[in-house]
């Protein structure tokens, strides 16, 4: 875990609720220079963040060494961290062969942490199969 009691419980609790949930949801430290968030450290992500992944993510890596075009994030990363929460959308093409699919990850603070909360792709790919 996280060597922190207070976020060891976080995630535990996450862990209890989260887990199956068919959006990915992970947690995150931001970590910080001259005052900025500038990168995030992964800690923790339920099956389906996991499942989204060449290999699972292991405790401790970076985004920026793990993220396609990373410093995108940054300004949503950013303003979780000093507002509460940020919302990105994005087009989907890139993770499935269904063009078309507009994703959504909201960012939230909560405690020390960053949580990423995506989207239900999924669904969105069944969804977009049933219109067509």
């Amino acid at each position: 875990m996280a060597q922190n009691p207070e976020l060891d419980h976080l995630i535990e609790a996450m862990a209890r609720y989260v887990i199956d949930l068919p959006r990915g949801i992970a947690i995150h430290l931001p970590k910080f220079k001259d005052g900025n968030v500038t990168d995030i450290e992964f800690i923790w992500g339920n099956n389906t963040f996991q499942s989204w992944q060449k290999e699972p993510l292991q405790v401790g890596a970076l985004g920026s060494k793990i993220r396609h075009q990373f410093d995108e994030l940054l300004p949503h990363l950013t303003r979780a961290w000093f507002e509460g929460q940020s919302i990105q959308f994005f087009s989907g093409s890139g993770i499935s062969k269904y063009s078309g699919i507009e994703v959504e990850t909201i960012w939230s603070k909560v405690e020390d942490v960053i949580v990423e909360w995506g989207d239900d792709i999924n669904s969105k790919i069944s969804e977009k199969l049933s219109l067509n």
